[in-house]
């Protein structure tokens, strides 16, 4: 299968971050992070499979698939050897990069993200769901399908952020196409991707789970993945949600910063 020639853009000097999105976005979403960032590394914004500016997965296409037109493109790029910091579905795809070619990512941070579905039955069912979801976002208008999925309790947290903001990041998801989207979902979404959970143990990243202080679910995995993550650090977001990054940016940058300079490492940090 050949590979995407998925869309990229960054910025900056210094040594090198690669930003992967989350599932409905872009790598616009990362703009006021990136902006920050720039400051001090070289920034590469990459728009997923399906996303953006970046090709839909054909037919076929998989999760490893995915992975390896990631490595491929953050290499020709010149990001290699970096850091690598992903939110939720570019979280799950990050750490499977990072599982995939750990020579290039000397730095992971994942946000509001997942090592899978452990159980092969759950994984099943989610991905089953997910195809359902995929074919109601094909059939039926983005609009609404967005109205849907940032109804879910996950994002619930959203509603507190300033109008402005609700109104540029809903703009950002229906920039999109509907069904780029849903191949996305077919080939990158849950119950598509396999369990990383068992290659924790093994994984020697220097990695930081950064999580929103309101959102229970993932912090639980969080705190899992870090009793099993041998070189991982925690830190909790306050005044935040599933998207830290956009719910409380300073708070996500406080966390950030000083894992990539490695000036400060604990387990367990709160920024508010």
């Amino acid at each position: 299968m050949a590979a995407l020639d998925l869309h990229s853009h960054g910025g900056g000097e210094g040594p090198p971050v690669t930003l992967l999105h989350g599932f409905t976005t872009h790598s616009g979403a990362w703009e006021a992070i990136q902006r920050q960032l720039e400051r001090r590394y070289r920034v590469l914004a990459i728009d997923l499979p399906g996303h953006g500016r970046s090709p839909a997965p054909p037919p076929n296409y998989d999760f490893a698939a995915c992975v390896d037109d990631l490595i491929a493109h953050v290499v020709r790029s010149g990001n290699a050897a970096g850091a690598l910091v992903g939110y939720s579905m570019g979280g799950r795809i990050a750490l499977a990069m990072s599982l995939r070619a750990p020579e290039l990512i000397t730095r992971l941070v994942l946000e509001s993200a997942s090592p899978g579905i452990e159980d092969p039955a759950a994984r099943a069912a989610r991905r089953a769901d997910d195809a359902a979801l995929a074919n109601d976002l094909e059939a039926g208008d983005l609009v609404a399908f967005m109205d849907r999925w940032q109804s879910q309790p996950l994002f619930h947290t959203l509603r507190r952020l300033d109008a402005e903001v609700l109104a540029r990041a809903r703009a950002l998801r229906l920039g999109n196409d509907k069904f780029s989207l849903s191949a996305a979902l077919r080939a990158l979404g849950t119950g598509s991707q396999p369990s990383y959970w068992n290659a924790l143990a093994d994984m020697l990243t220097p990695t930081l789970l950064v999580t929103g202080e309101w959102d229970d679910k993932f912090d639980r995995i969080a705190r899992e993945m870090h009793a099993r993550l041998p070189a991982s650090s925690r830190s909790v977001v306050a005044g935040a949600g599933h998207t830290t990054h956009l719910e409380n940016p300073d708070g996500f940058l406080a966390c950030v910063l000083p894992f990539l300079a490695d000036t400060a490492v604990t387990e367990q940090a709160v920024a508010g």
